[in-house]
């Protein structure tokens, strides 16, 4: 096993270059495989890389790009292990946090934002960290309870309980990784069946994601190259006086490099409170939002559901079209029943007429 220290951008498709050709020189023929963390980095690599090698006077001959989540499938998959085996989406896990809290019952502390997906999220993410700690959540929130007498983590304790019972025979991104790291450990001939007799591993400087078991299985092996990428990027060629521009292969892989820059900024001392992010609508906001939650990073500011996504925000809405529409009757009704609202002592109409009381709308419809 090698390793490498390496800026991103050029540096490091000349880098990944540099140790095709080595290999080359060795086996002509044999079967490279380079392990990326996305499939828009994959594509973007394949395509420098092509350019440098033929720039070199060489091609790219039996090299296949994966993203670390293939791997682990195909390690899976190839020695037997994947069948039975259910992975849990994040989706899935979302869904049992809710049945855990509802199983659990009376919660003082942790109950209170059940039905809030900012509260699932946060649950389900402490969960998934303690799932990393050795020993599992089990363990730890065992010891926790044993040692501490705050009654958050005796009712967190309660809710892991239940979420084993409903999550019982699915599996985790970090527990599959976990399984196939095993595996690629006991079994090196297996891996070199999946990724061939060269691996270059491209690894992010601080890997949020759920497969960090696997990227150290593989790093620890002889037919591995690793390439660490260094914190930040590499700014020379993008970097107009103080703005640095990023090209991305689409919109589903800027929030990974927008967290990438992030994390970069807070490991050199920028406080997450410090820094703000601008975007150009709502639905870029809840995506951005949805993967700095995935990744543990606090996130602040406006809601990114609209108006007509909340239930007293229909409510108003169908109001005013029902306004609009001088109260006809299939408008007014439309209103009535857009929203759960109950127990209205008292509801105010506005028409030309002027205002209309519940005896005033009776007579009216």
């Amino acid at each position: 096993m090698t390793q490498h220290k390496v800026k991103n951008g050029r540096p490091l498709v000349k880098t990944v270059a540099d140790v095709v050709c080595r290999y080359r020189e060795v086996d002509p023929f044999g079967k490279v495989t380079v392990v990326v963390p996305s499939i828009y980095s994959a594509v973007y690599l394949r395509r420098a890389l092509v350019r440098e090698l033929v720039s070199r006077g060489s091609g790219l001959f039996n090299v296949a790009f994966e993203r670390i989540e293939d791997v682990a499938d195909a390690i899976l998959s190839v020695s037997g292990a994947s069948e039975g085996i259910r992975p849990m989406s994040r989706i899935v896990a979302s869904e049992m946090v809710h049945r855990a809290v509802a199983a659990v019952g009376d919660l003082r502390y942790l109950g209170g934002g059940a039905q809030r997906s900012r509260y699932v999220d946060a649950i389900r993410s402490t969960l998934q960290e303690l799932e990393r700690i050795p020993g599992g959540a089990g363990e730890a929130l065992a010891n926790l309870s044993a040692e501490s007498s705050a009654p958050v983590h005796r009712e967190l304790a309660a809710i892991y309980a239940e979420y084993e019972k409903v999550s019982y025979g699915w599996k985790t991104r970090d527990q599959l990784s976990i399984i196939a790291a095993e595996i690629a450990r006991s079994n090196e001939s297996l891996v070199k069946d999946v990724v061939g007799t060269k691996c270059v591993l491209v690894m992010p400087h601080a890997t949020f994601d759920a497969n960090q078991a696997l990227w150290d299985a593989l790093a620890a092996m002889a037919l591995s190259d690793v390439l660490l990428l260094e914190g930040g990027v590499s700014d020379a060629d993008r970097t107009i006086g103080s703005t640095s521009f990023y090209s991305t292969m689409s919109a589903f892989d800027v929030p990974r490099q927008l967290l990438r820059n992030v994390l970069a900024d807070a490991r050199d001392g920028v406080r997450f409170g410090d820094m703000a992010v601008f975007v150009p609508d709502m639905a870029e906001a809840s995506r951005l939002r949805d993967a700095f939650l995935e990744a543990g990073v606090p996130v602040a500011g406006p809601d990114p559901r609209g108006l007509a996504m909340k239930a007293v925000g229909r409510f108003v809405i169908q109001l005013l079209d029902a306004v609009a529409k001088d109260l006809v009757r299939e408008s007014v009704m439309a209103w009535l029943t857009s929203s759960s609202r109950k127990n209205l002592r008292k509801i105010h109409l506005v028409n030309k007429a002027g205002f209309l009381g519940f005896s005033d709308f009776d007579r009216v419809i």
